[in-house]
């Protein structure tokens, strides 16, 4: 849990305990362009960072990692895939191009920011590849299905990508999609494919750790068109099933595996009625006990959820408004435990994700000119623990990532030089009010100067709202704040309301020590002592008040002698309070916050 407190701002009128002067900024809105001087902060500043300030008015926060990046030209880029190529703990990306014959890996260098194009195989129109450690070497290989000579072919890694040896698992097979996975249970990766012209379904069974050939087995003969493969334990029995579509027919169907019991697999129709499914995924959206099917086909996104106990699916829509969505894929991309979507429409160009509320699925446009957007992709490209877009545009002949979530930081804010129009301030304090959800945090720097021209360098480090003592130079003209906001949670932001500094000329704080103080960290818990200094013996009054200005304790009150007082404050509730002490000829005022 986060913290948020209400600090005391120039409103809040203390009974006749006030500061003289105050500078106060409430809002951001105006933005950044004005480095002043100025005697009304208003909702201007000078410079602002990696922040937001004109999302929620009123507040400053840090803004949201977004953009598009390059990775590599390559030309008609048609299929990718996200995966850490060469075990060096970041994301590379593996990327085909039909057109351009070729099969590439792009080496992410420095956290997405350069990549190192590197050649697998130049082999005739590629259309899709996939990842997987076939030979159980401890690296990845690469499998693709190549249109031009009807083969499916896998390339073995040697040497951390720097060497590739073609191997062919199948000829004359009119390839389409394919996957990898272990289908029947020996702890090896088995490959499923489609042919569209012959309408079959055909798993190859893996025996390279033994050295011997690909075993071909039929799934089915009759999805002619077939494009679109998917696997995945839709039934959580322990082995991979498989989900295929045909464009032509307009069909999704599943195949149950049931190798282990009978050696087949049995077949069942989701939909019989899909305009041209072009994408498919057996991913868990829901909560139950089974995989729901997710689909990209004609100009829909949609999942089909099987319902027990009606022995059917249930189709639901999520997008209607996507021209040929091409692909579509899942992650839980902003972090709240459920999966969400991300699609590509091939004529459109959009890229898009759909945030999983519930029920309700909402739409974010990311990028609205991917020139033939193709194969969509999810990594965490630049490494902050937030997962990125990759993907591949055909028209564009390009291969690029995108930043769509994750909070940046720090986010640094300078406020414009403000004029307090007399020459003998005398620094009080500096109030704000915050929300600082756990791992952020919200601070200060200050100065001051005679001359708006030279402000000089900033003061400390200020991480607790109080004392100006010590932090900038009394009898300066002009001043100035920096704020910082920073977290080590990407989801999370620190919000700044508002933040108010004081001054007087005759001053209410003296000397190197305080005139009020307070003896234990601030925030407390319980009781806490007040020390307070009076410079000649006098008369004086310490009064606690709390946010809405009413008096909550008359704490010490009457004639003292010169020198150092404590008085303990016992049995205030958890909030915010003020503690005042008058004098004859000066006021203090310092914040207290209680916690529960």
């Amino acid at each position: 849990m986060g913290r948020s407190f209400l600090l005391f701002g120039v409103a809040l009128a203390l009974g006749s305990c006030a500061w003289a002067d105050v500078a106060t900024q409430t809002d951001w809105l105006g933005g950044p362009g004005i480095p002043g001087p100025v005697t009304d902060w208003g909702t201007r500043f000078d410079i602002g960072t990696d922040l937001d300030w004109d999302t929620t008015p009123g507040q400053l926060k840090l803004i949201i990692k977004m953009g598009e990046f390059p990775v590599g030209a390559l030309d008609g880029a048609v299929n990718c895939e996200a995966s850490d190529f060469d075990y060096d703990g970041d994301v590379d990306i593996v990327a085909c191009t039909q057109q351009g014959n070729s099969i590439v890996w792009f080496e992410n260098l420095d956290d997405g920011d350069a990549w190192s194009q590197h050649a697998i195989a130049t082999t005739s129109g590629p259309l899709f590849v996939q990842v997987a450690d076939l030979d159980q070497d401890s690296d990845r290989d690469v499998i693709a299905s190549i249109s031009g000579t009807d083969e499916i072919v896998w390339w073995e890694n040697k040497n951390q990508g720097t060497q590739w040896i073609a191997h062919v698992v199948e000829s004359d097979f009119d390839a389409r999609q394919l996957r990898a996975q272990d289908f029947d249970g020996d702890d090896d990766a088995d490959i499923v494919a489609v042919s569209s012209a012959t309408g079959d379904v055909v798993w190859w069974e893996s025996r390279l750790p033994q050295s011997l050939p690909w075993i071909k087995h039929y799934i089915d003969g009759s999805l002619l068109g077939a494009y679109t493969v998917a696997a995945g334990d839709w039934d959580y029995d322990g082995d991979y099933d498989v989900v295929a579509g045909s464009n032509t027919a307009n069909d999704i169907i599943l195949y149950t595996n049931d190798l282990q019991f009978t050696g087949s697999w049995i077949k069942s129709t989701i939909d019989a009625n899909m305009t041209y499914p072009y994408w498919l995924l057996l991913e868990q959206v829901d909560t139950d006990n089974r995989l729901e099917v997710v689909c990209a086909a004609g100009n829909q996104v949609a999942i089909y959820d099987y319902l027990d106990t009606m022995s059917s699916w249930n189709k639901v829509v999520i997008d209607l408004t996507l021209p040929y969505a091409y692909s579509v894929t899942a992650a839980d991309l902003d972090n709240d435990g459920d999966k969400d979507l991300a699609a590509m429409s091939w004529t459109q160009g959009d890229l898009v994700w759909y945030e999983h509320q519930g029920t309700v699925w909402e739409r974010h446009l990311v990028d609205g000119a991917v020139g033939g957007a193709t194969t969509v992709v999810i990594g965490d490209i630049d490494g902050d623990n937030v997962p990125d877009l990759a993907g591949t545009a055909l028209y564009d002949d390009t291969v690029s990532w995108w930043r769509i979530g994750g909070f940046s930081s720090p986010g640094v804010c300078q406020s414009s030089i403000y004029d307090t129009g007399i020459q003998t301030a005398v620094w009080q304090y500096i109030l704000y009010s915050y929300t600082i959800p756990t791992y952020t945090s919200v601070a200060f720097n200050v100065r001051s100067s005679d001359n708006p021209a030279d402000m000089g360098a900033w003061s400390p480090l200020i991480t607790e709202p109080g004392s100006l003592v010590g932090y900038l130079e009394n009898g300066d003209r002009y001043m100035q704040y920096l704020t910082t906001l920073t977290t080590t949670n990407p989801y999370a932001t620190p919000s700044l309301k508002d933040v108010t500094i004081s001054w007087t000329e005759t001053g209410i704080e003296g000397g190197e020590t305080p005139v009020l103080s307070l003896t234990t960290p601030n925030p407390v818990s319980g009781a806490f002592t007040l020390r307070w200094t009076l410079s000649a013996p006098g008369t004086a009054t310490l009064v606690v008040y709390d946010t809405a200005g009413r008096m909550v304790r008359s704490a010490a009150e009457g004639w003292f002698e010169a020198g150092e007082h404590t008085t303990t404050i016992e049995g205030l509730p958890a909030g915010s309070y003020a503690a005042c002490l008058q004098g004859e000829g000066f006021t203090a005022l310092r914040r207290v916050v209680v916690l529960p």
